[in-house]
């Protein structure tokens, strides 16, 4: 292997085109997801050469970055994926591979060769910023999954730019969307990331475009609608309803960046559903050590109320509404429990978190609804349907 930056890049786009997606969640009302047919190894080998026992002429120091699950199940899954391709790039011999969360230190930054990111950044300071310009500086190489080009406002955003290439450069200008088969994925076979790879495939994942991009970049990946297949791949890049920036490389100085906006659904939401699982073994014990809890005439649990609830409601970008939950005792009489209860469209998870207040004796007909967010207030107050 003679760049493993880029031998990871034909990884990431074949675990994406030959994954089943059809457990991945997609909250788009208007794309109808089109899982991929699971293929063998030997036909992979058929795109990637016969990889095994290939070896590397040196040890390369890789710097995994992360960060926390923000997503529903199936889509943004950092921890998963990074579990998944840890392992593997650990089996290779002269690879070490370190793990960071949200960012690295300096120390990390020093050690690394090859910088992987798949998180969404927090709001990163300007001496972060220029850790990571100097990681870049020093010839350092990067490989940046989906959302990991996502920074606000434009200022941080042209800083990332600086480091990877590209980045959003706001919901007024940049735009995305989920797409499935009505768009075919273009690839500059070209180029020695996806020398040997077909021309063009079919994913169900999703798209950013016009993004902000430096000069520097070369993109080797877009999307087109389906009509448009059979161009080349320097004619795609000139439609006008091109989707450009799907694959793009970086190379300011001595530094190489190998950039997707890919990888939006994951390979599987197995994880999940275990994750749910564990979660609702370890509520019944919190449940039961409250119940055993002597407190006042009656236990610890006559006093409390449990709420667990979804980590996402009605899309991916949500507003609030369609949110399910569930609580687990009466709050000292103050709830209402052993029944079901589906809200109205109109009432925002605001209006569950201001029934809350009401119940812990602080009444409020609202909660943190001010600003930009005033629009979802109903002037309904707390869900009088859970209160006792």
């Amino acid at each position: 292997m003679n760049t493993p930056i880029l031998t990871l890049g034909q990884l990431i786009l074949i675990s994406l085109f030959f994954a089943d997606f059809s457990n991945a969640a997609d909250t788009s009302k208007q794309i109808k997801p089109r899982p991929n047919d699971l293929v063998s190894k030997e036909s992979l080998k058929q795109f990637t050469g016969d990889w095994e026992g290939a070896k590397i002429s040196r040890d390369i120091r890789i710097l995994w970055l992360t960060g926390p699950e923000d997503h529903g199940g199936g889509s943004y899954d950092y921890i998963r994926v990074k579990e998944l391709f840890v392992q593997m790039l650990r089996s290779i011999p002269c690879i070490t591979v370190e793990e960071a969360f949200q960012f690295p230190n300096r120390k990390q930054f020093d050690q690394a060769d090859l910088l992987i990111q798949y998180l969404h950044f927090s709001d990163l300071t300007d001496d972060q910023f220029a850790l990571y310009q100097q990681f870049v500086d020093r010839g350092g190489r990067v490989v940046s999954i989906h959302e990991s080009c996502i920074v606000r406002p434009i200022e941080r955003a042209r800083k990332l730019a600086s480091c990877i290439g590209c980045s959003w450069k706001g919901h007024k200008t940049s735009k995305w969307t989920k797409f499935a088969h009505e768009h075919r994925l273009h690839l500059d076979t070209k180029h020695p990331a996806f020398s040997g790879l077909p021309a063009s495939l079919q994913l169900n994942d999703e798209s950013y475009w016009n993004l902000l991009a430096r000069e520097e970049i070369e993109v080797i990946g877009a999307l087109a609608p389906e009509e448009e297949k059979k161009q080349t791949f320097d004619s795609i890049l000139e439609l006008p309803n091109v989707r450009s920036h799907a694959f793009w490389t970086y190379t300011p100085g001595k530094a190489k960046v190998f950039g997707t906006i890919m990888d939006h659904l994951s390979m599987t939401s197995d994880i999940w559903t275990r994750i749910r699982q564990y979660n609702m073994r370890m509520l019944s014990k919190l449940v039961a050590a409250l119940e055993e809890t002597p407190e006042g005439n009656g236990t610890m649990m006559d006093n409390t109320l449990i709420v667990y609830t979804s980590n996402n409601a009605d899309k991916q970008h949500t507003n609030g509404a369609s949110l399910p939950f569930m609580t687990l005792g009466d709050f000292g009489g103050a709830m209402h429990e052993g029944h079901y209860v589906k809200i109205e469209n109109d009432r925002p998870i605001n209006s569950f978190y201001a029934t809350l207040l009401e119940a812990a004796g602080n009444p409020d007909e609202h909660f943190n609804l001010g600003g930009a967010y005033k629009k979802y207030h109903t002037g309904k107050g707390p869900l009088r349907e859970l209160l006792a």
